[in-house]
């Protein structure tokens, strides 16, 4: 379970630098080589680890008390939670600039997988609510700014897909109704992200 939660980590950090962002102003946090990671991907990042981390530890309450708790060595909670999170984006980091050098590409089923993944955090803690998760969203500084629907149309994509960059740092896409042998969104983005990556 632990490598899956690795290898999802490392597929959506892979993923979401090559493809864009939300935020207006992203300030740029972390970096290695060619691949950063910004400072709203980092607090959404921690914001997930502490809201993971309250789903599984029932009996931890999210309040300044329990965060200024020491655990050992004088370090307390949030300063263990803050390392741990640190940590991970740095190997994550790594590994983002490995994908882009060597121009490797997620499988399939990773996609997938990240996709279903998303579907069931806007299930579970949204309520199956887009509107509601992008209001969660923007309490961590990641706001939708814009949102554009496009048929299945090579060149139409393209275009939406140029523009889109130019706008965003984040860009999200989904390829309609689910992944079908017809849908043309996932190989539209892996084209434009590879000639933008040579």
């Amino acid at each position: 379970m632990k490598i899956r939660w690795i290898a999802l980590l490392l597929a959506l950090l892979c993923v979401l630098p090559a493809l864009g962002g939300c935020a207006a102003d992203t300030v740029e946090i972390m970096r290695y080589g060619e691949s950063s990671v910004s400072v709203n991907m980092y607090r959404y990042w921690l914001a997930s680890y502490k809201g993971n981390f309250m789903y599984t530890f029932s009996d931890a309450t999210n309040t300044d008390a329990f965060w200024d708790t020491v655990l050992y060595d004088d370090v307390t909670a949030e300063e263990y939670l803050n390392e741990i999170v640190v940590a991970n984006v740095k190997r994550t980091l790594l590994c983002m600039e490995l994908f882009r050098q060597k121009g490797m590409k997620l499988p399939a089923s990773v996609e997938e997988e990240i996709d279903t993944y998303i579907d069931e955090l806007i299930k579970e803690r949204a309520g199956g609510s887009k509107n509601v998760f992008n209001e969660e969203l923007a309490k961590l500084g990641i706001n939708v700014f814009w949102h554009t629907v496009v048929g299945d149309n090579p060149q139409r994509l393209r275009k939406t897909l140029e523009l889109a960059r130019s706008r965003a740092d984040i860009i999200i896409t989904t390829g309609g109704l689910g992944p079908t042998c017809d849908d043309l969104t996932k190989n539209i983005i892996a084209e434009a992200m590879y000639a933008l990556a040579n």
